[in-house]
């Protein structure tokens, strides 16, 4: 089981994750990452659980494809920031809006 939190006021957010992972019934590794920054220049962050994979592809590896893409682009909004990190250019299909597998609609961002 995951345990992540954020913590926010006015002025700022506070983003943490434990980094346990359970493979099968007994094997437990404590040095996972599941939480991750999507620029290299600005202060955004991305929280993971579950699958540690899109479509075959960690997570990680998505992200950090994604922040090395980025370069030093800013945007004015997070909604932006989420237009542009899904869909994803590297995969060639991606659920179309409003099937119920919406990114937006997942962090009520639309």
């Amino acid at each position: 089981m995951t345990a992540e939190i954020a913590i926010m006021n006015k002025t700022a957010v506070a983003l943490a994750a434990d980094s346990a992972v359970t493979i099968g019934q007994d094997k437990i590794f404590n040095s996972v990452n599941k939480l991750f920054t999507l620029s290299k220049y600005h202060p955004i962050g991305v929280m993971i659980y579950g699958s540690a994979t899109f479509m075959g592809v960690p997570w990680e590896s998505i992200i950090k494809r994604y922040r090395s893409d980025l370069k030093q682009k800013k945007y004015s909004t997070l909604k932006e920031y989420a237009d542009d990190f899904m869909p994803l250019p590297a995969f060639s299909w991606v659920p179309p809006r409003g099937c119920g597998l919406d990114f937006l609609s997942l962090f009520n961002l639309e």
